[in-house]
């Protein structure tokens, strides 16, 4: 089993995570991971340390915006199954905008972390969000509106710590909301993300309702919001 130690975690200390890609953090994202850091004291981000060149550039940014490089931790790139109990040691995923985590996210949630991500217009923007919805935990989608999206996502980050009770509590989300039931070896999540044999078949009538109107001229047999679902 991976433990925070063999990961290079803190034993204690809040964990942070975004294993997207690297490509996929820009400048004012970064700028909210490094006041996140800065707001909950001893907690740590967690990223994928593809090469050199990538840690040192983002430690050197995190010593720019005063947040000292050690407290950022990479992870190497490891087989995918253990990937996915690494997961596990972290508190909360945080996402990226304009491009989000897709199966990144889905593996997190898989894993219980929760995730934080903020939607924006394009699909690319909107995964993360849609998968949120999926599992019950539309609230951890933090919508810009007419607020600047990085700024939203930080206001939102500290906040569902805080309606949570205590910066570390938000990863009893996992417990109450994202498993039905634990024991030491075996989890098993709920909601209808993780219902697999029951996707196929609501998308399948969502289909079936969408073909209609061409060959009938009527409007769909079902309300908008099932689509919004998906």
């Amino acid at each position: 089993m991976p433990t925070r130690r063999k990961a290079g975690l803190p034993e204690s200390g809040f964990v942070f995570c975004s294993f997207n890609n690297s490509y996929k953090i820009n400048p004012p994202v970064f700028d909210v991971w490094m006041r996140l850091l800065k707001a909950v004291s001893g907690s740590v981000l967690w990223l994928v340390g593809d090469n050199a060149t990538v840690q040192h550039n983002l430690r050197r940014e995190a010593l720019h915006r005063g947040v000292e490089p050690g407290r950022l931790v990479f992870a190497p790139r490891i087989q995918y199954a253990d990937h996915l109990a690494r997961f596990r040691l972290a508190d909360l995923f945080l996402d990226t905008l304009p491009f989000n985590a897709g199966t990144t996210a889905s593996d997190a949630l898989w894993a219980g972390v929760p995730v934080l991500t903020c939607a924006g217009e394009a699909f690319a923007s909107r995964m993360a969000g849609s998968l949120l919805k999926a599992v019950g935990l539309p609230e951890l989608c933090v919508m810009p509106l007419k607020k600047p999206a990085p700024e939203c996502f930080n206001r939102g980050g500290i906040q569902s710590r805080r309606q949570a009770g205590s910066y570390r509590s938000i990863s009893n989300v996992r417990q109450s909301r994202l498993w039905e039931g634990t024991c030491s070896t075996f989890s098993v999540p709920r909601g209808p993300r993780f219902d697999l044999p029951g996707v196929p078949q609501r998308v399948s009538v969502l289909y079936f309702g969408v073909s209609l109107p061409g060959r009938t001229g009527d409007r769909p047999p079902f309300p908008a919001a099932e689509i919004s679902r998906y």
